[in-house]
Protein backbone atom coordinates (compact mmCIF):
# COMPACT_ATOMS: atom_id res chain seq x y z
CA UNK A 1 0.00 0.00 0.00
CA UNK A 2 1.06 3.27 -1.04
CA UNK A 3 1.43 5.95 2.20
CA UNK A 4 -1.21 8.82 0.79
CA UNK A 5 -4.66 7.97 1.95
CA UNK A 6 -7.85 8.90 -0.20
CA UNK A 7 -11.19 9.89 1.11
CA UNK A 8 -13.97 9.55 -1.51
CA UNK A 9 -17.48 10.56 -0.43
CA UNK A 10 -19.61 7.48 -0.47
CA UNK A 11 -22.61 7.84 -3.10
CA UNK A 12 -24.20 5.66 -5.69
CA UNK A 13 -22.40 6.91 -8.48
CA UNK A 14 -20.63 5.66 -11.76
CA UNK A 15 -18.25 8.26 -11.19
CA UNK A 16 -17.16 7.50 -7.69
CA UNK A 17 -17.15 3.16 -8.72
CA UNK A 18 -14.31 4.16 -11.25
CA UNK A 19 -12.07 6.23 -8.13
CA UNK A 20 -12.78 3.05 -6.34
CA UNK A 21 -11.50 0.59 -9.27
CA UNK A 22 -8.44 2.97 -9.33
CA UNK A 23 -7.46 2.66 -6.37
CA UNK A 24 -8.14 -0.66 -5.66
CA UNK A 25 -6.42 -1.63 -9.04
CA UNK A 26 -3.14 0.61 -7.71
CA UNK A 27 -2.57 -0.24 -3.98
CA UNK A 28 -3.79 3.10 -3.24
CA UNK A 29 -5.42 3.19 0.46
CA UNK A 30 -8.39 5.09 0.40
CA UNK A 31 -11.50 5.36 2.76
CA UNK A 32 -15.44 6.22 1.86
CA UNK A 33 -16.31 8.68 3.75
CA UNK A 34 -19.89 10.83 4.31
CA UNK A 35 -19.12 14.44 3.60
CA UNK A 36 -22.37 15.69 5.33
CA UNK A 37 -21.29 13.50 8.44
CA UNK A 38 -21.68 15.77 11.43
CA UNK A 39 -18.42 14.96 12.24
CA UNK A 40 -16.63 14.91 9.02
CA UNK A 41 -13.59 17.38 9.27
CA UNK A 42 -12.69 15.39 12.83
CA UNK A 43 -12.88 12.30 10.70
CA UNK A 44 -10.79 13.37 7.84
CA UNK A 45 -8.34 14.73 10.28
CA UNK A 46 -8.48 10.89 12.27
CA UNK A 47 -8.01 8.85 9.12
CA UNK A 48 -5.16 10.82 7.71
CA UNK A 49 -7.23 12.16 4.62
CA UNK A 50 -4.56 13.72 1.93
CA UNK A 51 -6.82 13.88 -0.99
CA UNK A 52 -11.10 14.11 -1.04
CA UNK A 53 -12.67 13.11 -4.26
CA UNK A 54 -15.87 14.29 -4.40
CA UNK A 55 -18.79 13.96 -7.61
CA UNK A 56 -21.15 16.61 -8.00
CA UNK A 57 -23.92 15.03 -9.24
CA UNK A 58 -26.03 17.27 -11.31
CA UNK A 59 -29.39 18.08 -9.58
CA UNK A 60 -28.04 17.43 -6.21
CA UNK A 61 -29.12 21.03 -4.81
CA UNK A 62 -27.87 19.66 -1.41
CA UNK A 63 -24.84 19.21 -2.36
CA UNK A 64 -24.42 22.94 -4.58
CA UNK A 65 -25.57 24.42 -0.95
CA UNK A 66 -23.27 22.80 1.49
CA UNK A 67 -20.28 21.35 0.07
CA UNK A 68 -18.32 24.45 -0.67
CA UNK A 69 -17.90 25.46 2.77
CA UNK A 70 -17.25 21.91 3.63
CA UNK A 71 -14.43 22.02 0.80
CA UNK A 72 -13.02 25.25 2.49
CA UNK A 73 -12.71 23.98 5.34
CA UNK A 74 -10.77 20.67 4.69
CA UNK A 75 -8.52 22.67 2.66
CA UNK A 76 -8.09 25.33 5.43
CA UNK A 77 -6.42 22.06 7.37
CA UNK A 78 -4.33 20.88 4.21
CA UNK A 79 -6.21 18.68 2.32
CA UNK A 80 -6.65 18.39 -1.43
CA UNK A 81 -9.97 17.99 -2.54
CA UNK A 82 -11.60 17.79 -6.01
CA UNK A 83 -13.15 19.78 -6.99
CA UNK A 84 -11.38 22.39 -5.52
CA UNK A 85 -12.48 25.96 -4.49
CA UNK A 86 -11.33 27.62 -7.39
CA UNK A 87 -13.20 25.02 -9.16
CA UNK A 88 -16.35 25.18 -7.91
CA UNK A 89 -17.08 28.52 -5.77
CA UNK A 90 -18.90 29.66 -8.92
CA UNK A 91 -20.88 26.96 -9.67
CA UNK A 92 -24.16 27.01 -11.03
CA UNK A 93 -24.12 30.91 -10.53
CA UNK A 94 -23.36 32.97 -13.50
CA UNK A 95 -23.43 36.17 -11.74
CA UNK A 96 -20.50 34.91 -10.06
CA UNK A 97 -18.97 33.03 -13.40
CA UNK A 98 -19.60 36.57 -14.96
CA UNK A 99 -17.24 38.26 -12.60
CA UNK A 100 -14.65 35.55 -12.59
CA UNK A 101 -14.35 35.63 -16.19
CA UNK A 102 -13.93 39.29 -16.54
CA UNK A 103 -11.34 39.17 -13.73
CA UNK A 104 -9.47 36.44 -15.93
CA UNK A 105 -9.84 38.89 -19.25
CA UNK A 106 -11.71 35.67 -21.09
CA UNK A 107 -13.27 36.91 -24.34
CA UNK A 108 -16.88 36.78 -22.78
CA UNK A 109 -20.64 37.35 -24.51
CA UNK A 110 -20.92 40.91 -23.10
CA UNK A 111 -22.96 40.46 -19.69
CA UNK A 112 -24.92 42.67 -17.87
CA UNK A 113 -25.77 42.32 -13.90
CA UNK A 114 -28.38 44.91 -12.11
CA UNK A 115 -29.24 45.23 -8.71
CA UNK A 116 -30.96 47.83 -9.27
CA UNK A 117 -34.58 48.11 -10.93
CA UNK A 118 -34.66 52.08 -12.03
CA UNK A 119 -30.54 51.66 -13.12
CA UNK A 120 -32.10 48.46 -14.99
CA UNK A 121 -34.82 50.21 -16.92
CA UNK A 122 -32.77 53.26 -17.62
CA UNK A 123 -30.45 50.79 -19.53
CA UNK A 124 -32.94 49.48 -21.00
CA UNK A 125 -34.01 52.50 -22.97
CA UNK A 126 -30.98 53.04 -24.58
CA UNK A 127 -30.26 49.38 -25.65
CA UNK A 128 -30.87 47.60 -28.65
CA UNK A 129 -32.54 44.21 -28.86
CA UNK A 130 -32.50 41.09 -28.56
CA UNK A 131 -31.28 40.76 -25.32
CA UNK A 132 -31.24 36.97 -23.67
CA UNK A 133 -32.34 37.17 -19.83
CA UNK A 134 -31.12 34.18 -17.78
CA UNK A 135 -31.41 33.52 -13.84
CA UNK A 136 -28.40 33.26 -11.89
CA UNK A 137 -29.06 29.27 -11.36
CA UNK A 138 -30.17 26.98 -14.13
CA UNK A 139 -28.57 24.38 -16.56
CA UNK A 140 -29.52 22.34 -19.69
CA UNK A 141 -31.61 25.76 -20.96
CA UNK A 142 -33.62 26.15 -18.16
CA UNK A 143 -34.57 29.59 -16.58
CA UNK A 144 -33.56 31.51 -19.84
CA UNK A 145 -35.85 34.14 -22.25
CA UNK A 146 -35.46 35.57 -24.83
CA UNK A 147 -36.14 39.17 -25.16
CA UNK A 148 -37.17 40.62 -28.67
CA UNK A 149 -38.00 43.81 -27.74
CA UNK A 150 -37.63 46.98 -24.96
CA UNK A 151 -41.08 46.17 -24.19
CA UNK A 152 -40.69 42.68 -22.87
CA UNK A 153 -37.33 42.99 -21.32
CA UNK A 154 -39.05 46.34 -18.98
CA UNK A 155 -41.59 43.45 -18.37
CA UNK A 156 -39.30 40.44 -17.00
CA UNK A 157 -37.27 43.52 -15.23
CA UNK A 158 -40.19 44.61 -13.18
CA UNK A 159 -40.90 41.02 -12.70
CA UNK A 160 -37.20 40.19 -11.71
CA UNK A 161 -37.41 43.55 -9.23
CA UNK A 162 -40.65 42.19 -7.98
CA UNK A 163 -42.65 39.38 -7.60
CA UNK A 164 -39.16 37.39 -8.95
CA UNK A 165 -39.11 34.21 -10.44
CA UNK A 166 -40.40 30.59 -9.28
CA UNK A 167 -37.77 28.08 -9.34
CA UNK A 168 -39.51 25.88 -12.22
CA UNK A 169 -40.24 28.93 -14.21
CA UNK A 170 -38.65 28.81 -17.57
CA UNK A 171 -37.53 25.13 -17.34
CA UNK A 172 -41.71 23.73 -18.00
CA UNK A 173 -42.88 27.02 -20.26
CA UNK A 174 -39.70 25.92 -22.34
CA UNK A 175 -41.36 22.12 -22.77
CA UNK A 176 -44.68 23.16 -23.57
CA UNK A 177 -43.53 24.84 -26.71
CA UNK A 178 -42.61 21.40 -28.08
CA UNK A 179 -44.48 20.18 -31.01
CA UNK A 180 -44.96 16.38 -29.35
CA UNK A 181 -47.56 16.56 -26.42
CA UNK A 182 -46.38 13.20 -25.40
CA UNK A 183 -42.85 14.14 -25.14
CA UNK A 184 -44.26 17.36 -23.41
CA UNK A 185 -46.01 15.79 -20.35
CA UNK A 186 -43.11 13.17 -19.81
CA UNK A 187 -40.38 15.92 -19.60
CA UNK A 188 -42.27 18.07 -17.47
CA UNK A 189 -43.15 15.33 -15.24
CA UNK A 190 -39.03 14.31 -14.93
CA UNK A 191 -38.51 17.85 -14.35
CA UNK A 192 -41.08 18.55 -11.59
CA UNK A 193 -39.92 15.22 -10.05
CA UNK A 194 -36.11 15.65 -10.05
CA UNK A 195 -36.54 18.95 -8.57
CA UNK A 196 -38.83 17.86 -5.61
CA UNK A 197 -37.87 14.75 -4.89
CA UNK A 198 -35.68 16.56 -2.07
CA UNK A 199 -37.49 19.72 -2.03
CA UNK A 200 -41.40 20.80 -1.53
CA UNK A 201 -42.81 23.55 -3.19
CA UNK A 202 -43.46 26.35 -0.50
CA UNK A 203 -44.77 30.35 -0.80
CA UNK A 204 -41.19 31.22 -1.52
CA UNK A 205 -40.94 28.90 -3.92
CA UNK A 206 -38.37 25.82 -3.75
CA UNK A 207 -37.63 25.37 -0.12
CA UNK A 208 -34.08 26.43 0.04
CA UNK A 209 -34.15 28.31 -2.78
CA UNK A 210 -36.12 31.16 -2.43
CA UNK A 211 -37.42 32.92 -5.16
CA UNK A 212 -35.31 34.77 -7.65
CA UNK A 213 -35.31 38.03 -6.99
CA UNK A 214 -33.29 41.44 -6.71
CA UNK A 215 -31.29 41.11 -9.71
CA UNK A 216 -31.30 41.54 -13.92
CA UNK A 217 -28.91 38.82 -15.54
CA UNK A 218 -28.79 39.84 -19.63
CA UNK A 219 -26.22 39.19 -21.90
CA UNK A 220 -26.12 40.29 -25.80
CA UNK A 221 -28.20 38.14 -28.28
CA UNK A 222 -25.60 36.84 -30.81
CA UNK A 223 -27.44 36.38 -34.33
CA UNK A 224 -26.62 33.32 -36.63
CA UNK A 225 -25.56 30.30 -34.50
CA UNK A 226 -27.35 27.19 -35.37
CA UNK A 227 -25.60 25.61 -32.27
CA UNK A 228 -22.69 26.06 -29.61
CA UNK A 229 -19.12 24.30 -29.42
CA UNK A 230 -18.60 22.63 -26.06
CA UNK A 231 -15.35 22.00 -24.87
CA UNK A 232 -14.79 20.26 -21.72
CA UNK A 233 -11.36 20.62 -19.74
CA UNK A 234 -9.84 18.09 -17.72
CA UNK A 235 -5.78 18.89 -16.67
CA UNK A 236 -4.20 19.95 -19.62
CA UNK A 237 -6.90 17.58 -22.14
CA UNK A 238 -9.44 19.16 -23.82
CA UNK A 239 -12.27 17.35 -25.21
CA UNK A 240 -14.70 18.64 -27.69
CA UNK A 241 -18.40 18.77 -29.56
CA UNK A 242 -20.21 20.30 -31.37
CA UNK A 243 -25.03 20.74 -30.47
CA UNK A 244 -26.12 22.16 -33.97
CA UNK A 245 -29.81 23.32 -34.22
CA UNK A 246 -31.75 25.81 -35.66
CA UNK A 247 -30.56 29.59 -35.31
CA UNK A 248 -34.26 29.89 -33.53
CA UNK A 249 -33.42 27.85 -30.87
CA UNK A 250 -30.70 29.16 -29.26
CA UNK A 251 -31.03 27.67 -25.61
CA UNK A 252 -28.45 24.83 -25.05
CA UNK A 253 -30.46 22.22 -24.72
CA UNK A 254 -32.75 19.44 -26.51
CA UNK A 255 -29.60 20.30 -29.87
CA UNK A 256 -27.98 17.30 -31.76
CA UNK A 257 -24.52 16.07 -30.38
CA UNK A 258 -21.82 15.68 -33.52
CA UNK A 259 -18.69 14.56 -32.29
CA UNK A 260 -16.45 15.05 -35.16
CA UNK A 261 -13.11 16.84 -34.20
CA UNK A 262 -12.84 18.85 -37.63
CA UNK A 263 -15.60 20.89 -36.65
CA UNK A 264 -14.47 22.78 -33.68
CA UNK A 265 -12.88 25.82 -34.28
CA UNK A 266 -9.60 25.67 -32.79
CA UNK A 267 -9.74 29.02 -30.80
CA UNK A 268 -11.75 27.28 -28.95
CA UNK A 269 -9.44 24.92 -27.83
CA UNK A 270 -6.84 27.27 -26.55
CA UNK A 271 -9.24 29.77 -24.75
CA UNK A 272 -10.62 26.77 -22.93
CA UNK A 273 -7.05 25.46 -22.00
CA UNK A 274 -5.91 28.76 -21.40
CA UNK A 275 -8.85 29.78 -19.00
CA UNK A 276 -8.65 26.54 -16.85
CA UNK A 277 -4.61 26.99 -16.42
CA UNK A 278 -4.72 30.86 -15.42
CA UNK A 279 -7.91 29.93 -12.91
CA UNK A 280 -6.34 27.10 -11.68
CA UNK A 281 -9.23 24.88 -12.71
CA UNK A 282 -9.21 21.24 -11.76
CA UNK A 283 -11.87 20.55 -14.18
CA UNK A 284 -14.07 23.16 -16.30
CA UNK A 285 -16.62 22.88 -19.51
CA UNK A 286 -17.30 25.83 -21.81
CA UNK A 287 -20.00 26.94 -24.04
CA UNK A 288 -18.83 28.60 -26.65
CA UNK A 289 -20.60 31.04 -29.56
CA UNK A 290 -19.45 33.29 -31.81
CA UNK A 291 -19.78 37.04 -32.48
CA UNK A 292 -20.35 36.32 -36.46
CA UNK A 293 -19.14 40.47 -37.23
CA UNK A 294 -16.20 39.53 -35.16
CA UNK A 295 -15.75 36.12 -36.19
CA UNK A 296 -14.43 34.65 -32.71
CA UNK A 297 -15.73 32.59 -30.28
CA UNK A 298 -17.10 34.01 -27.16
CA UNK A 299 -17.41 32.25 -23.64
CA UNK A 300 -21.42 32.09 -23.04
CA UNK A 301 -21.11 30.01 -19.69
CA UNK A 302 -19.07 27.79 -17.95
CA UNK A 303 -19.38 24.81 -15.53
CA UNK A 304 -17.64 22.14 -13.17
CA UNK A 305 -20.88 20.06 -13.12
CA UNK A 306 -21.06 18.88 -17.01
CA UNK A 307 -22.07 15.66 -18.67
CA UNK A 308 -18.48 13.74 -18.92
CA UNK A 309 -20.41 10.94 -20.45
CA UNK A 310 -20.62 13.04 -23.40
CA UNK A 311 -17.14 13.91 -22.96
CA UNK A 312 -16.30 10.32 -23.09
CA UNK A 313 -17.78 9.88 -26.67
CA UNK A 314 -15.92 12.05 -28.11
CA UNK A 315 -12.97 9.94 -30.37
CA UNK A 316 -10.17 11.86 -28.68
CA UNK A 317 -8.87 14.38 -27.30
CA UNK A 318 -6.10 17.42 -27.54
CA UNK A 319 -3.37 18.42 -25.41
CA UNK A 320 -1.66 21.67 -24.06
CA UNK A 321 -0.12 21.84 -26.92
CA UNK A 322 -3.04 21.11 -29.37
CA UNK A 323 -1.56 17.94 -30.40
CA UNK A 324 -5.06 15.56 -31.55
CA UNK A 325 -4.66 12.20 -29.45
CA UNK A 326 -6.70 9.20 -30.87
CA UNK A 327 -9.71 7.28 -28.53
CA UNK A 328 -11.58 7.86 -26.08
CA UNK A 329 -10.20 8.70 -22.10
CA UNK A 330 -12.39 7.78 -19.32
CA UNK A 331 -12.80 10.90 -17.58
CA UNK A 332 -13.08 10.31 -14.35
CA UNK A 333 -9.47 8.14 -14.60
CA UNK A 334 -7.95 11.51 -15.59
CA UNK A 335 -9.30 13.22 -12.60
CA UNK A 336 -7.99 10.89 -9.91
CA UNK A 337 -4.68 11.05 -12.11
CA UNK A 338 -4.07 14.00 -12.16
CA UNK A 339 -5.39 14.41 -8.42
CA UNK A 340 -2.60 12.26 -7.65
CA UNK A 341 -0.33 14.34 -9.15
CA UNK A 342 -1.23 17.32 -7.36
CA UNK A 343 -0.08 14.96 -4.11
CA UNK A 344 3.23 13.84 -5.27
CA UNK A 345 2.60 10.52 -6.74
CA UNK A 346 4.33 10.33 -9.93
Amino acid sequence: MMEITLGIHQQKSVESDVWISYCERYGIRYHLVDCFERNIIKNLKNLGVRGLLWHWPYYDTKTVRFAKSIIKAAEFMGVKVFPSIPTCWHHNDKISQKYLLESLDAPVIPTYVFYDCQEALAWIRKASFPKVLKLREGSGGQHVWLLKTRDEARIMCQKAFGTGFYALEGGCRKMIKKTRPAKVVVDMCRTVYQTLKTFYISDNGIDGFPMRADYLYLQDYLQGNEGDTRISVIGNRAFGFRRLGSSENFRAGGKKVVYDPSLIDRECIKIALAISRKGKFQSMAYDFLFDQEQGRPLICEISCVFGREAAQRCPGYWDSDLNWIDGPLCCEEAIISDFLETLGMP
